[in-house]
């Protein structure tokens, strides 16, 4: 009975989960699919591969149907020991691939996991992992298809989480959430595990500045070293994959040169991606107000205005048929920021944006630091060409970073921490009131102000002068 007691919150976060989901992408029950030129694109590369083992039930490592010829390490071809091994695990952890309902409820989950990891409390949990899910970027890139992005970005989560419990000394779960969690997630898309990699260098400088001041050395470098080992177990199950790739790697455009790719100048030549190129998609400094205002640069490159709209009214009147008014505003291109097209803005609402703002007066210790920076150097490097000299010093000193293009796409990393911060300050507020009640209201959980005209303490941090 105790056991059923303490585990139905979190079947009840499930079923919220999903009922959310599918009320949400309820046309997929209908039958319908989300059609994508990068999908079709993506079935077309794969397809050769998938026949061939299909007639012969046998695996290629290499396909003719791209670039004139080329490996296919990444797109179904053949599989090593431990892929074959792992193979039924991840086939669950990686169910979004094949279903789209399944990636919202993967995406719930992972968030859920990482706040719980945190201590917030299950009922806030719940909301807060909504609410990271349902940031703009993690529904366009289902549009768009890039099913392996939102696998990596909900897997790395609940790894992120686990690590966070290894050194809060939960080693036993931390090490099989993180070993879990980089197993399945690391692999679908490098870009994305690279940037979740931003927030784990976050959390553990945050816990060194911890250890620094407990000086509890030896628990530090236990943890730490389980944390490593169980990042490089999940890691070393796709190793011979990944090593194998970027041996191929160094010989394309990847690899710092190609015979294909167009010739630069020496400024925007880097060791691996050029510059001009991997900065194309460089999100606008002033740009960035979308994480408030949805529309502040325009919206999307293709957005669906509808045939009653004043833009449809005037182009009939200017003479244009009806019927190719109507079709053209189907995809109007409303956005006029920096980048060449966007599916959509990165936006998290006002209610995320405020919350985060709380959370840097609420949160204490090095944590809300660490969130802190992390999330303002990502928001910086998103800007790409329009601050060079900082993404110029990343391209040519940290290692791999130069072999990502679209810049702007690091802003998944300030998706996941500025909900993460704001609902961590809702349960340092939830936390500090439950003191406070507890204790008839006799303990001023923050500092009064002199001369303060409220009759009680706040719980909440009062700024009346």
């Amino acid at each position: 009975m105790k056991y059923i007691k303490s585990i139905w919150p979190y079947l009840l976060a499930f079923v919220i989960f999903v009922v959310v989901t599918c009320v949400y992408m309820s046309p997929v029950l209908d039958g319908k699919l989300i059609a994508t030129s990068d999908g079709i694109q993506g079935t077309s590369a794969v397809h050769e591969a998938a026949a061939y083992n299909e007639q012969t039930g046998e695996r290629s490592w290499w396909t003719g149907s791209m670039f004139s010829g080329m490996p296919n390490y990444q797109i179904g071809g053949g599989r090593y020991l431990a892929d074959s091994v792992l193979r039924p695990l991840k086939l669950l952890l990686l169910w979004g691939h094949r279903n789209v309902l399944a990636i919202v409820i993967i995406y719930c989950i992972g968030f859920f996991a990482l706040l719980r990891s945190m201590k917030v409390d299950k009922w806030l949990a719940i909301v807060g992992a909504l609410a990271i899910a349902f940031s703009s970027y993690f529904f366009i890139i289902i549009g768009a298809n890039h099913h392996s992005k939102t696998s990596s970005l909900a897997l790395m989560s609940l790894a992120l989480g686990g690590f966070y419990l290894i050194y809060s000394g939960h080693r036993k779960t931390g090490v099989c959430l993180t070993m879990l969690g980089v197993m399945s997630g690391f692999f679908p898309h490098p870009q994305m595990s690279y940037y979740i990699c931003f927030i784990f260098a976050a959390f553990g400088i945050a816990e060194l500045c911890l250890t620094i001041v407990r000086k509890n050395w030896k628990e530090f470098a236990i943890n730490t070293l389980l944390a490593a080992f169980a990042f490089g177990v999940g890691v070393g199950t796709g190793t011979a994959n990944t090593f194998s790739n970027l041996e191929y790697a160094e010989e394309t455009m990847r690899g710092g040169h190609s015979d294909l790719e167009k010739v630069t100048d020496k400024e925007n030549k880097s060791k691996g991606l050029d510059l001009d190129y991997a900065t194309a998609w460089s999100y606008g400094i002033d740009e960035t107000w979308t994480f408030l205002i949805p529309n502040y640069m325009g919206g999307s490159s293709n957005y669906n205005i509808g045939s009653n709209s004043e833009l449809c009214d005037q182009m009939v009147k200017k003479g244009v048929p009806r019927k190719s008014a109507e079709q053209f505003c189907q995809s109007v291109p409303t956005y006029w920021g920096t980048q060449p097209f966007t599916a959509g803005p990165v936006y998290m609402g006002a209610i995320v944006c405020l919350l985060f703002l709380l959370g840097l007066f609420v949160v204490k210790g090095p944590y809300k630091w660490a969130i802190l920076v992390v999330t303002v150097l990502t928001i910086f490097l998103s800007w790409g060409n329009h601050w060079m000299g900082l993404t110029r010093f990343f391209f040519d000193h940290f290692p791999m970073y130069n072999k990502f293009r679209a810049v702007s796409s690091i802003l998944v990393v300030a998706e996941i921490t500025m909900p993460l911060l704001g609902f961590l300050a809702l349960q340092q507020i939830v936390k500090t009131k439950e003191t406070v009640l507890a204790q008839g209201g006799s303990t001023v959980p923050f500092v009064q102000l002199p001369n303060c005209p409220r009759s009680r303490p706040c719980v909440v941090p009062c700024f009346i002068p």
